[in-house]
């Protein structure tokens, strides 16, 4: 029998490393180069990138700068995308 585990990226461990991340100056000198209703997707990529860097590389290596401008260019979280899910068979 196969078990699938899923696992969702924007758990709290997620939640906690982008909480961790707002002190930084380079976090604040890129949230500033966002409007205000543009903060809450750049937060979310920010959550997403930051588990997704600790999982592949085992450091939560992320430049705030670059998800700016990728907010600013358009990237948006999908509609169908409330959290990210990894499905892997144990």
């Amino acid at each position: 029998m196969v078990w699938f585990r899923v696992i969702l990226l924007r758990s709290e461990v997620a939640k906690k490393m982008a909480q961790q991340s707002r002190d930084t100056p380079s976090y604040i000198e890129a949230r500033n180069m966002l409007p205000t209703e543009l903060y809450s997707a750049f937060d979310a990529l920010l959550a997403d990138y930051k588990f997704a860097a600790l999982k592949h590389h085992g450091k939560e290596w992320v430049a705030p700068k670059v998800l700016a401008e990728l907010i600013l260019g358009g990237w948006r979280p999908s509609a169908a995308q409330t959290s990210l899910l990894i499905v892997t068979k144990k």
